[in-house]
């Protein structure tokens, strides 16, 4: 039995062994595992962070958008606007040319007919002066002695003209 007792001694010490070994191999394994599991959970904190850092962008980006688009609307509204005030203007604009170049046409008309009425007046005293002239000169004719009448034109014309000069 001694050897049987060595035996079963040394099958405990080897199971001992055996299970420190395991022990040991399992702390091991575990110690990597955690190491592992420290680096997994450090990436996916990166990976986290990242995320957050990507959302943020996004989320700039987007306002940014809308700012961008707000001004286009803007910029848009703007020209459209100036459009129809120069539409407007350009309309109102050719109609009042228009108005003061019809008013030019009878302005024309009005200083031709006027023309033609200074000349048949030109004309008219013209043959006054001539018919007066034949008058004068039918009366003196007549009376030869009579002093002629001058008229208020001809004094003051001789004040200014003297025919002595």
């Amino acid at each position: 039995m001694a050897e049987a007792w060595m035996t079963l001694d040394a099958a405990t010490k080897a199971l001992a062994a055996t299970a420190d070994r395991a022990a040991l191999l399992m702390r091991d394994e575990s110690d990597r595992n955690r190491v592992e599991a420290s680096r997994a959970w450090d990436q996916l904190e990166v990976m986290r962070s990242d995320i957050l850092e990507a959302r943020k962008e996004t989320q700039k980006a987007r306002a940014s958008t809308r700012r961008a688009w707000f001004t286009v609307g803007i910029m848009a509204g703007a020209m459209i606007a100036a459009v129809g005030y120069t539409s407007s203007a350009l309309t109102r604009h050719y109609l009042e040319v228009h108005q003061i170049s019809t008013q030019a046409d009878q302005w024309k008309l009005t200083a031709e007919h006027k023309q033609i009425e200074l000349q048949q007046l030109r004309e008219e005293t013209q043959n006054a002066l001539i018919a007066q002239a034949r008058s004068e000169g039918e009366l003196r004719a007549q009376n030869p002695h009579a002093v002629p009448k001058t008229t208020l034109t001809e004094r003051v014309a001789n004040l200014f003209i003297s025919p002595e000069h």
